[in-house]
């Protein structure tokens, strides 16, 4: 509903805002749970985020279409927003602080005081470099590298966002089996690796396609259990972490996207990968040196 460029740009900077208080509050409902299950329920949550992009996509496409991108978003965005209000408001428990207060400054002092924390927010902007820059750089390369058309690119991209959420549901899993830190780097690593194929070497194209879902459903996996890894860092100040967690998120995804369009620029798809699996390398060496599993912390 927008008159202008301006006016957009500014409820943009509020939806940024938003979802900086929101997002660390939702990872936090997981300590409703035992530890056990923290994982599995972060997954769901993730999974549901990503499954709503492929749906509402072309729903919002549809009603643009036909009545233009005001209604589009605002007759899906508007009800989905009051519905979700409605489900918090009456499904989600009150939990009220129990014991003293503690200030502001003391909880950013015990997180930055601890050093497995710190390496965690860390690595915890380094994780997801390469998938939130392959979100920005994808359809440039599946229809300019790759040479498909933008109906199966679209298609391409919808299968990325199917095998995000599979990693996210099936985190739990792995996390049972292998443990939080384990699954927690071995993801990391694997997404990397995967995704430096997918952008970097010269293979059939079914090759490369399977690598990238691979590469992104590790990479969900990695969303998961690394959030659920931070979570219980600094158990006294488990909201502090969460914030400065999603903002570590943020701000990797704003550099990454700088670094991979200058790496594009000066070196290729090739040079892009080589780049950005060093970073996901670099998260997965201070997620197995440095990072402690929660009951170690």
């Amino acid at each position: 509903m927008s008159p202008s460029y301006s006016v957009i740009f500014l409820f943009f900077v509020m939806y940024g805002l938003g979802n900086g208080l929101a997002i660390p509050v939702i990872n936090l409902l997981v300590t409703m749970f035992p530890p056990s299950q923290r994982t599995s329920f972060m997954g769901r949550i993730y999974s549901g985020r990503s499954l709503t992009s492929i749906f509402a996509t072309p729903v919002i496409g549809f009603l643009a279409g036909l009545y233009g991108w005001r209604v589009g978003y605002f007759g899906l965005g508007a009800p989905l927003i009051l519905l979700a209000a409605i489900m918090v408001y009456l499904a989600v428990p009150d939990q009220r602080a129990s014991g003293a207060q503690k200030s502001l400054t003391s909880g950013f002092r015990e997180v930055f005081s601890n050093r497995s924390a710190v390496a965690c927010l860390i690595a915890s902007s380094l994780a997801l470099a390469f998938l939130m820059s392959l979100m920005v750089f994808n359809g440039i390369y599946t229809r300019h590298e790759l040479g498909l058309s933008l109906q199966v690119a679209s298609y391409v991209m919808s299968l990325i966002f199917i095998s995000i959420a599979v990693g996210q549901v099936s985190s739990g899993y792995f996390v049972t089996v292998f443990g939080l830190k384990r699954t927690t780097y071995f993801a990391a690593f694997l997404s990397g690796a995967c995704l430096f194929i997918y952008f970097s070497l010269s293979l059939p194209l079914i090759v490369l396609i399977g690598c990238g879902l691979v590469g992104t459903a590790a990479a969900g996996t990695t969303m998961t259990s690394m959030t659920t890894l931070a979570l219980d860092q600094v158990t006294g100040s488990r909201g502090t972490m969460m914030s400065l967690n999603s903002a570590s998120m943020s701000i990797g995804s704003m550099i990454s996207s700088i670094i991979g369009g200058l790496a594009i620029g000066r070196l290729g798809f090739t040079g892009y990968g080589i780049v950005m699996f060093t970073i996901s390398l670099a998260s997965t060496i201070i997620y197995y040196t440095l990072v402690k599993e929660p009951a170690q912390a």
